[in-house]
């Protein structure tokens, strides 16, 4: 079921710039913006995402995401830990992305827990490929 979008486009072509004021065609997953069909994107996954740098990073990062977790799953299901590699058995779980891991390629960090809507940090086992990803998702 397709929404219709009753706002205008906000997308500011600078600083002090007004915003572009066509209709808008969708709002942005990641910031909650409306944009037109010039300032964003609409994908076949219902994943709607505007122009900004930012919004633009984290959409990049989730598909790039995905295919780690699918490259690296294999290692997972011969009972072998998920990073590059490395041949040990799989002993921890990331708390981040599922994925299996020895215990020299996981540590305990501050991450926030993802099922909080209050996004309260905790104390969790995350491998270092989501450690990095960290800065992106605050």
């Amino acid at each position: 079921m397709v929404v219709p979008v009753e706002e205008s486009c906000s997308h500011r072509a600078g600083l002090f710039r007004p915003p572009c004021g066509r209709d808008a065609v969708a709002f942005c997953v990641y910031c909650g913006a409306p944009f037109c069909a010039e300032h964003g994107e609409r994908n076949d996954d219902y994943t709607d995402v505007c122009v900004r740098k930012r919004c633009r990073a984290k959409y990049a990062d989730v598909h790039e995401h995905r295919d780690f977790v699918r490259r690296h799953a294999d290692s997972n299901r011969m009972s072998v830990c998920a990073h590059d590699d490395c041949r040990e058995r799989m002993q921890h779980r990331c708390a981040r992305c599922g994925l299996e891991f020895c215990e020299e390629h996981v540590a305990q960090r501050d991450t926030v827990d993802p099922n909080d809507p209050k996004r309260v940090e905790v104390r969790a086992l995350v491998c270092e490929h989501c450690h990095e990803r960290r800065k992106l998702w605050r």
